[in-house]
This record gives structure tokens, C-alpha cells and sequence, in this order.
């Protein structure tokens, strides 16, 4: 163990406080009108018109989403998938809090099938206890810290928002002035369009040893198809007369209920497809068409989707994709129309970029402030401060006779 500073106490989790379970409450018995938040493992779950724990508590998740923590301010209810903890005199709800947290309890996890977190493994970990007061003002250093981080995402965020939004005013704007600057046509008209299917799976000469990239519509998702998942032999491309299509080929997803339906993507080499996906390829003179081609698709999106028929599962299929009109400017318009999307969608790729990097920088920031917190480094010592040993000899803290075990007096170690 290191050193600890003048005036603070070590003690174990089940020494310093008691942990208590949470108390079952099903959907159906919850009164919904009421303003108790009711906390599950992994936060809020709803609310109820009463509370089971009437004081500010800290929240663990035992079940589901183990070892997370939350901070009850107030009344609440927490529930059987959960441990709370009603903070004794001389330990502040948020110290508490923020320690358990910087503790990253979910390394705990002792299962084998749903996460959960036993109780005697919480108990056995150390906590450092400053100072009361002193434990206010490393709280107040940890939210000015966290304060600044939060501020310096949101605004990123913002502009990220800004960025999405000009995105789409942009392509927006790009198709009208091409059906301004152009005519229609039908996709029929200035591309071949056709299909796939599955080759048998109990035929292991179909898919045994296949070097044919075949690819199902759950790719589709992807901007570019840059590999595929599995692959066919020349055998299944012969008995099921699969066409091999050619890199460059657009592959519009014509099955799902889920988001995967209407989308459209681009293959990056040259592959065949099941029966999910429409292939699409632009006739020589239409070749410029690919970009305004996939432009559309993105823009139309919601409304391709709307065109699906059938019953319990709507699909779109070769002759719906086929009649689409699209516009068809001159080559000249489609290229600097193109360009300038590309650019701005270069620009926010870089943002979201610099976000991502940026929310990973944050979460070891703030791993970075909790250590310097908790190790004395964030905020000022007072010698005038009460010590933290001298608070838990005083108080004697015992652990709530209802967890069905005797209390038993802290024992701590002293700084000094």
C-alpha cells in the first residue's frame, strides 16, 4: 500500500459502509406517475410514487451491467439487480461515488453467462477517506475538471451537428439542381440490372474451397465493399448460373425490416450475390451516372424503403429498382456537383475523426483526475481539518443489522 497523507483513513468497502441489496419492483407495479427514479444496473429504469431508500445513496450494478455506478441524490428505488449504499456520516455521497467509479468495479465480474458483481468482492476493496472537508473540495476540483471536459465535447458535438446538417442541406440542393439541369430516365434505361441467389448449403462443392466472393445484403451497409464474408466455387457459379459482377458494380439491398433495406454500396472488386441484392451496372455511356446513382439512393433512402411490397415482410424487387426515375444531367454537372459533396464530406469525416479521438483522450483525462484525486494531488490540504480516522473512530460505523450479518466496528489505517 502507498503512504497516505496526513489526516486520511484506508479502509475496506464492507468496513467503511454497508452494502445493501435492492429491493425487486416489476414494470407492472410501478406507479408511473410518480417523480422516484427507480435505478436498474444500468441507470434509470422508470419511476414510482414512493421511495425504498429515502436519503442520497450510491447505486452498483450486481446483475446485467455489473460493477456500474450511479448517483442517487435523493429518494429512489433501487432495484434486486442492484447495491446501494446510504453513505455514513463523515463520507460524502459524491467522494464515495466518483471513488467507486475510479475503482472500475466491472473488472470484478465473476460469471460465466449474465455479468454480476458478488457482494464480498465489493467488500473487499480499498478506499481511501480524506478529510470531510476535504473530500467537498476534491468533489468541487473533479466537477470543475469534468466541467471542462464536457464543455470542450459539447462544442465539438455542435459542430459535428453543424457539419451533419450542412451535409445534408448540400445534397439536398445537389439532386434538385440536377433534375433541374437534367431528364428522366429510368434506371432500366442507362444500367443492366440483376440479382443473385443462394447456392445450396448442403452441396459442400459449392462453398468448399470457393475463392468467388459472394455477398449478401448485410454488406450493403458498408459504403464499400472491400472483402466478402464467404465464398463459392466455380461449380455453385455454373449450376446456378451466378452472374460474376464487375468491380465498380452498385448493390442496392432489396430484403430486411431493419435500416439494411434501400441502402446502397459499391464493390470494390469483383463478386457475385444472393438473391437479397440488386446489382446495378451503369451502361458505358452512363458510366458517369455512378456517383448521382449512389447520391440518390442515400437522398431517397426512406422513400425507396416506402416502395417495398408484400405482406409480413415488404422487399423491393428487380422491376420496383428498375423503374426508379433518377436525373440525368451532363457529365460536366455531375463532376463538380460531386467534388463539392466530397469535400464536405471529407470535412466532417475529419471531424467525427477528431471527435472520436478526442472522446477516447476524455475518458483517460478523466481516469487521469480520478487517480490524481484519490492520491491527494487535486486539491489542497488543511491541517485544520478534522482527520478522517479521528471522524470514524468517533462515529463508529456499523454496518444496517437488516443484511442479515452483525456490524462490525472499521478498521482502518491512518495517515500521518
Amino acid at each position: 500500500m502507498t503512504n497516505l497523507l496526513p489526516g486520511w483513513a484506508r479502509a475496506k468497502v464492507g468496513e467503511l459502509v454497508d452494502v445493501q441489496y435492492g429491493t425487486g419492483l416489476p414494470v407492472r407495479s410501478r406507479n408511473t406517475d410518480g417523480d422516484i427514479p427507480v435505478y436498474g444496473s444500468a441507470g434509470i429504469v422508470g419511476t414510482h410514487s414512493a421511495a425504498s431508500v429515502g436519503e442520497p445513496a450510491v447505486i452498483i450494478g450486481r446483475k446485467g451491467t455489473a460493477g456500474a455506478v450511479h448517483l442517487a441524490e435523493g429518494p429512489s428505488w433501487p432495484i434486486d439487480t442492484t447495491y446501494f449504499i446510504v453513505p455514513p456520516h463523515g463520507v460524502s455521497a459524491r467522494f464515495l461515488f466518483y471513488q467507486l467509479r475510479f475503482l472500475k468495479l466491472q473488472k470484478l465480474d465473476s460469471s460465466t453467462a449474465i455479468p454480476s458483481l458478488r457482494r464480498e468482492d465489493l467488500e473487499a476493496q480499498w478506499l481511501v477517506l480524506a478529510p470531510i472537508a476535504e473530500q467537498e473540495r476534491i468533489v468541487a476540483a473533479i466537477e470543475e475538471e469534468f466541467s471542462r471536459i464536457d464543455a470542450g465535447l459539447a462544442a465539438l458535438e455542435k459542430a459535428q451537428a453543424r457539419l451533419e446538417a450542412l451535409n445534408r442541406r448540400l445534397l439536398e440542393d445537389t439532386i434538385r439542381s440536377w433534375w433541374l439541369r437534367g431528364h428522366a430516365k429510368r434506371l432500366c434505361e442507362v444500367a443492366a440490372i440483376g440479382t443473385g441467389s443462394t447456392p445450396l448449403r448442403s452441396r459442400g462443392d459449392y462453398w468448399t474451397g470457393g475463392d468467388i466472393p459472394w455477398i449478401t445484403s448485410g454488406l450493403v451497409n458498408l459504403p464499400t465493399i472491400e472483402q466478402a464474408g464467404e465464398f463459392v466455387t466455380p461449380r455453385a457459379l455454373e449450376d446456378h448460373r451466378l452472374r460474376l459482377w464487375p468491380a465498380g458494380t452498385l448493390l442496392i439491398a432489396m430484403y430486411g425490416e431493419g435500416r439494411t433495406r434501400g441502402k446502397c454500396s459499391e464493390l470494390a472488386f469483383s463478386a457475385t450475390c444472393n438473391q437479397a441484392c440488386a446489382a446495378i451496372v451503369l451502361h458505358p455511356e452512363f458510366a458517369y451516372l455512378r456517383p448521382l446513382v449512389r447520391l440518390f439512393f442515400e437522398y431517397n433512402y426512406a422513400t425507396t424503403r416506402r416502395l417495398a411490397s408484400g405482406g409480413v415482410q415488404p422487399n423491393l424487387n428487380l422491376t420496383i429498382v428498375g423503374q426508379l426515375e433518377i436525373p440525368v444531367p451532363d457529365a460536366r454537372t455531375v463532376e463538380s456537383a460531386t467534388k463539392v459533396l466530397l469535400s464536405a464530406r471529407n470535412a466532417l469525416r475529419r471531424v467525427s475523426d477528431e471527435g472520436a479521438r478526442l472522446r477516447l483522450r476524455a475518458l483517460s483525462m478523466r481516469s487521469t483526475i480520478l487517480r490524481a484525486a484519490f492520491s491527494g494531488r487535486l486539491a489542497s490540504q488543511d491541517p485544520r481539518d478534522e482527520p478522517a480516522y479521528a471522524l470514524l473512530e468517533r462515529s463508529r460505523i456499523k454496518r444496517v443489522p437488516s443484511t442479515g450479518r452483525k456490524g462490525a466496528r472499521t478498521t482502518v489505517n491512518e495517515g500521518g
